[in-house]
């Protein structure tokens, strides 16, 4: 876990401290649903660069995408951090 907030990586399992330590403050956040599980959206970066998605359901990192230069979408929604 401390390996990943020094290279800058979020990682499913996190909490919010952890991506803000990692990220800053959220720029952009957004509210929503999943079925019953409400989640909190939050969007790093903007076009040129790479964009990263957040998705929190509580306090929870439940999935990480980001959206490359290129146009590859990559996304993490399975694994933890430990």
């Amino acid at each position: 876990m401390k390996e990943a907030i020094q290279n800058h990586h979020v990682l499913v399992g996190m909490n919010q401290e952890m991506v803000v330590v990692r990220q800053g403050k959220a720029p952009k956040k957004s509210q929503g649903r999943d079925g019953d599980d409400r989640n909190t959206r939050v969007i790093y970066g903007e076009p040129p660069q790479d964009v990263d998605f957040v998705r929190f359901t509580g306090d929870e990192v439940v999935r990480v995408e980001t959206m490359k230069v290129g146009g590859e979408k990559v996304g993490e929604p399975k694994r933890k951090c430990s």
